[in-house]
């Protein structure tokens, strides 16, 4: 798996784990009751990570 791929999963997830919460909660992001939320914050932190690393790797070349 290459790291676009990897960044498109983990972006897709972070949506499907809040429109899960909107659907059954009817809201997309509660600081109140961050459980959801953790993992939508994880995934997007790790897809910018892979974004951020890649990025850095290139200018070191």
């Amino acid at each position: 798996m290459n790291r676009k791929t990897a960044v498109a999963i983990l972006f897709i997830l972070a949506f499907i784990v809040a429109l899960h919460q909107f659907y059954y909660w009817q809201t997309w992001f509660s600081v109140e009751d961050i459980h959801h939320e953790t993992f939508v914050v994880a995934f997007i932190c790790l897809a910018l990570g892979i974004i951020l690393s890649e990025k850095l790797e290139g200018t070191r070349a």
